[in-house]
């Protein structure tokens, strides 16, 4: 078990922390592996990649698993280019 692994187990144990706090806290120690999925990001990836269908937070993310290990930032410099008008919808 690697140490963002032993991390998440241990954050998991914590009442009060939840899956989008700790794929957050992950991201702020160096592991873009997972993208951290809340309302706003949910409403984005849903607009970017459903054309609005209703999704949920694990079927959302399904697009940027082909990153692995950099998922959160593929999502993010994708999210970057989609508002500086780089990448079509």
């Amino acid at each position: 078990m690697g140490d963002y692994d032993r991390i998440r187990a241990s954050l998991g144990r914590i009442w009060g922390i939840g899956a989008y706090s700790i794929n957050h806290i992950l991201v702020l120690l160096g592991d873009f592996s997972q993208i951290p999925v809340d309302g706003e990001v949910l409403k984005y990836l849903r607009q970017a990649h459903f054309d609005g269908t209703p999704v949920d937070g694990r079927e959302a993310v399904l697009p940027y698993q082909r990153f692995g290990k950099y998922q959160y930032i593929a999502y993010k410099f994708g999210r970057i280019a989609r508002m500086l008008n780089y990448v079509d919808k």
